[in-house]
């Protein structure tokens, strides 16, 4: 990911700023403190480093080197949107990512209670 966030001249509070995903975390990324994003954090990610989102994916591990997915709701998300349009695609994974931010929030905030 450094690569590519270098090669699109972004610092990582830029890429943060960008992707809606924090600083700390994509820092922890790249020096190889955590695992792989998830493919919902590489979905905010594609758009800000300007690469398709099977690349990421790729890299990550998520999709082999036929280009199948090889976690099941990658997986899942291919299937549900197969046939549709780039941006169609697009807008589907907009609102998974939306419902998911919700949920867990939701789901934080009941843990805190």
């Amino acid at each position: 990911m450094r690569q590519l966030r270098q090669r699109r001249g972004l610092t990582i509070r830029q890429l943060a700023l960008y992707s809606r995903v924090s600083n700390s975390y994509l820092s922890m990324v790249e020096r190889g403190a955590r695992s792989a994003p998830s493919p919902a954090i590489l979905a905010r990610l594609a758009p800000a480093l300007k690469v398709p989102y099977t690349e990421l994916l790729h890299a990550a591990g998520y999709l082999d080197n036929a280009g199948e997915a090889t976690d099941p709701l990658v997986q899942a998300f291919y299937r549900a949107t197969e046939g549709l349009s780039p941006q169609a695609r697009q807008e589907v994974r907009e609102e998974i990512l939306a419902y998911l931010e919700v949920k867990a929030a939701a789901l934080r905030r009941n843990r805190l209670e």
